[in-house]
């Protein structure tokens, strides 16, 4: 799919994206692992089951970001509670 956007868009549009995808790595390296079941618990709560647009990326990585470790711990928990519950 990468290289099949890179030929599609703008490169600054590539850029953009790039970037949010690094903030995303990040998150990773400031929360751990359980990021992942955050970002995919977040983002079909907020948008459903797709393609994730450009914006709606960097609008979860914000929000994620903006979360304390107590707010973090809650929402892996919930993220987890969902998975398990299969919704």
């Amino acid at each position: 799919m990468s290289g099949a956007f890179r030929r599609q868009y703008p490169r600054e549009r590539v850029e953009q994206r790039d970037a949010a995808l690094h903030w995303r790595l990040k998150l990773v390296d400031q929360f751990g692992e359980d990021v992942w079941l955050v970002i995919q618990n977040k983002h079909k709560e907020l948008h459903g089951s797709s393609f994730y647009s450009i914006g709606q990326i960097e609008e979860v990585n914000a929000i994620i970001a903006a979360y304390t470790p107590d707010e973090f711990d809650a929402a892996v928990a919930l993220a987890k509670s969902r998975e398990s519950a299969g919704t």
